[in-house]
């Protein structure tokens, strides 16, 4: 028997091979035990064989250690190979990311450059902007407190509005840069809905009317007239879809529709505005990206409309922001319509005051003729509106009809109607006696219209301009019928403000520091039609020594003079005087420019251009009236111009002229004497500068003569000038000879033409002064004497050419009794002559 210690547990039997076979034993010490019995059956003693069975080399303790280290020396090898990679990765990125920041940093200062490049070009085209806008407003807020036809206020109304909204879109171009960075902020002020629209009307009509579209504009009667917004924001956006749908309809019409959206409580609703046209339309595929940035409902249409693709990207970016939303539905060949909502607030109040109309008002019996369902609707609903009684008719021959049958109060009839048409209707109807007194109003909205009307003026009663406009029909038909008082709560406010400002500016003594003669004489009329005593300087080195000499209430500085700067200017009056207000007059209002003014002891700015009533609650802020005794003083300008006559010369458009400088005869005779003094010797220096090869001089010298000819209107040596100029940058000395030679025999011409003038009306005008200066004094002693004579004095001094506005000032005077302050005015007018 055999028995394996650590492997059998049992003996085994040896067979009759003696051979014990063992397979896959594991490595390890083993005994092999061994033992025989014989016959007795006596086992022997156990024979022990203790024996090794080892490891294979490959398995020995040695060699794995050995694989243990070669493993772990090949971790190390592959650690430090992918370490060596990612550091020469690390290495080519930083190197990369070294070129790249090296990039980056030169494109944020390039950007930053252009950014500098772009403000400097925002500011300064701004102030070029700035600087005929401010005339524009200011001339035309003069020109409307002076006597004026119905239909000249009305223009130049509508000047003030657009040039208005003109100065809104610049104050914007000043905040692009907030624009681009997402800082848009939206205003939130109190605003007249019908005023933003009859805006859009005046900027949007024209261009109407030369298509021949109907354009309308319907206010929901539920909507609330004034409310808190902002009011440019709105007009905007109405602007730019107004352009789209006139731009986009060749016939047919434009409406605007203004609903009530919903209502989120007393004091904030939405407004839900529409605009309809009978254009082109839009097909289904292109609407979704009609409010993407440069993208056109067609490519083709840029060619033939014109247009960037932005509007209405910018439109939507609005409106958006006034928590509405903007959508469209549209046809084909039929038209679209264009909606968009946007939250208001609501102000307490909300009654226009027009609408309260006299009960007589609505007795009256209305028709109303146009051919057009859209616009017969709108006129009807205004004139419900008003609980006012209305008649329609779509025809001439209806009209004379419904007449026959029974005689109305007033007649609304549009000028363009299919068959007879509204002004021959209108003067059929005069013709019958039985209709005699008959009102008429002609609707019409073209300028040829409006042409036609100016020609037959006599026939009707008054004119009404399309779209309608609530207030304005009302105030209209009041006005014509003579039981309404035209009157707009806009012109109130103005009214308010200038009483206000009258009431506490006058008598304040002010220094206006401005070397542009233009905004000079802007702000001086502004301010001297209230009262104030206005002395001038043209730079701020004059400035400086009038504010040593003279207490003044406010000191106007304009920043950027000759000689000496504003800047400089009011740092040195500071040195002197620490309590006067000094406002800058700047058409850059920029941040950099208010923190300039901050170090140089400037309280405020009031920026060009200047709007009037602005400008007048700028000057109540800061202003305290001194008690300085002298009354208003006589603006010269009027009074030299009250002298003025027209000037016979061919080669001079002296009404042209004289508005250019805001209808200051006085002011445009002053530069007509300056233009030929200053002229005499011009076409001499200029042959000498040519023959001296000195082109850029000789370039400087005939811009000049350009820019003062087409000042003055003398049309002939302004065109010469022109042709010269064209030579002189040529460098081409035949052609100029040639030029030289015409415009030397122009300037002539008109300079002896003037010369002769100056010395023929000189005479006249001298007895004229001379007879007024007596009658002044005669006067003067009637008023002390208190002599019922000096009232036919005054009179006297009217027909000789003296201001009317100045003689109503002592009138009004004389007539409370203020006999004093009238001799005062009258010694001031004296001296002034």
């Amino acid at each position: 028997q055999y028995k394996l210690i650590g492997f059998d547990d049992e003996w085994s039997l040896l067979g009759k091979e003696n051979v014990a076979d063992y397979r896959n034993i594991t490595p390890g010490h083993y005994t092999f035990l061994l033992r025989a019995t014989g016959k007795a059956g006596v086992w022997s003693e156990t024979i022990k064989y203790p024996f090794v069975i080892r490891w294979p080399w490959y398995l020995s303790w040695w060699t794995v250690v050995m694989y243990i280290l070669v493993f772990i020396l090949g971790i190390w090898l592959i650690i430090k190979w992918r370490v060596s990679i990612i550091q020469n990765q690390k290495t080519v990125l930083e190197g990369m990311v070294r070129h790249r920041t090296n990039e980056l940093k030169n494109a944020v200062q390039l950007a930053e450059q252009a950014t500098n490049a772009k403000s400097q070009f925002l500011a300064t085209i701004s102030h070029e902007i700035r600087t005929p806008l401010n005339a524009v407003v200011g001339l035309t807020h003069l020109a409307l407190n002076t006597p004026l036809t119905e239909k000249q206020e009305d223009y130049l109304q509508k000047i003030d509005r657009s040039a208005a909204t003109l100065l809104g879109l610049i104050n914007d171009i000043l905040d692009f840069s907030k624009i681009e960075a997402g800082k848009m902020q939206l205003e939130k002020t109190g605003f007249d809905l019908e005023i933003v629209l009859s805006s859009i009307m005046t900027l949007n009509a024209q261009n109407a009317n030369e298509k021949d579209l109907e354009f309308v504009i319907n206010i929901a009667r539920d909507v609330p007239r004034k409310l808190i917004g902002d009011p440019l924001r709105i007009g905007q956006v109405l602007t730019n879809l107004c352009n789209n749908a006139i731009k986009f309809t060749s016939t047919g019409e434009v409406v605007i529709q203004v609903d009530l959206g919903e209502k989120i409580s007393k004091t904030e609703c939405y407004l839900q505005v529409s605009v309809k046209d009978t254009g082109i339309g839009i097909s289904k595929e292109h609407i979704p990206l009609l409010f993407d940035e440069f993208i056109q409902a067609d490519n083709s249409i840029t060619r033939k409309f014109g247009g960037t693709g932005l509007g209405l990207s910018i439109s939507k970016l609005l409106i958006e922001m006034m928590d509405g939303r903007i959508w469209l539905e549209s046809e084909p060949g039929v038209g679209s319509t264009f909606y968009f909502t946007c939250k208001v607030g609501v102000q307490p109040g909300n009654t226009f005051p027009c609408q309260s109309v006299p009960e007589a008002l609505k007795q009256l019996d209305i028709l109303v003729c146009d051919d057009n369902h859209s616009a017969l609707k709108s006129l009807v609903d205004i004139l419900n509106s008003f609980s006012l009684k209305v008649i329609t008719a779509t025809s001439g021959e209806e009209v004379l009809n419904i007449i026959k049958k029974k005689p109305v109060d007033l007649l609304l009839i549009d000028m363009h109607l299919t068959g007879m048409s509204g002004l021959d209707t209108i003067i059929a109807i005069k013709e019958n006696p039985h209709f005699s007194q008959m009102k008429s109003i002609l609707v019409a909205g073209t300028e040829k219209s409006k042409k036609n009307f100016e020609q037959t003026i006599s026939n009707i009663d008054g004119y009404l301009s399309k779209p309608f406009i609530p207030s304005v029909v009302i105030e209209k038909i009041g006005a014509v019928v003579g039981l309404l008082k035209v009157c707009t709560e806009s012109q109130t406010e103005k009214s308010s403000i200038l009483e206000n400002a009258i009431k506490k500016l006058a008598k304040s003594r002010v220094l206006l520091a401005e070397d542009n003669e233009i905004n000079q004489q802007v702000v001086f009329e502004l301010l001297e039609n209230i009262g104030v005593n206005v002395h001038l300087a043209d730079n701020g080195a004059i400035a400086i020594q009038k504010a040593l000499k003279m207490h003044f209430d406010l000191v106007l500085m304009d920043l950027h003079m000759p000689v000496m700067d504003g800047y400089k200017a009011s740092i040195q009056i500071r040195k002197h005087d620490k309590q006067v207000p000094i406002i800058a007059i700047t058409a850059d209002a920029t941040s950099s420019t208010r923190k300039k003014c901050d170090e140089s002891g400037i309280n405020d700015i009031i920026t060009k251009p200047i709007d009037p009533d602005s400008f007048f609650i700028q000057l109540l802020k800061w202003i305290s009236p001194g008690n300085d005794p002298e009354l208003k003083t006589i603006p010269s300008s009027d009074i030299s111009g009250s002298y003025f006559p027209g000037i016979p010369i061919g080669d001079l458009d002296a009404r042209s002229g004289i508005r250019r400088f805001g209808n200051n005869e006085g002011l445009y005779l002053k530069m007509l004497k300056k233009f030929v003094s200053s002229n005499k010797q011009t076409c001499a220096h200029l042959r000498q500068l040519i023959g001296q090869g000195n082109f850029e001089q000789a370039h400087l010298m005939i811009h000049t003569l350009k820019g003062e000819s087409g000042n003055i209107a003398a049309n002939h040596v302004y065109k010469q000038s022109q042709l010269v100029e064209q030579a002189v940058l040529t460098k081409d000395l035949n052609l100029l000879e040639k030029e030289m030679n015409l415009l030397e025999n122009k300037l002539m011409t008109i300079s002896k033409s003037l010369e002769d003038h100056f010395q023929k009306t000189s005479a006249s005008r001298e007895k004229a002064e001379k007879m007024s200066k007596e009658t002044i004094l005669l006067l003067m002693g009637y008023l002390r004497e208190k002599n019922p004579k000096a009232l036919d004095l005054l009179d006297e001094l009217a027909s000789n050419g003296m201001s009317r506005a100045h003689l109503d000032t002592i009138n009004a005077a004389v007539t409370n009794e203020h006999l004093e302050e009238a001799i005062i005015l009258l010694r001031n007018l004296s001296e002034e002559l």
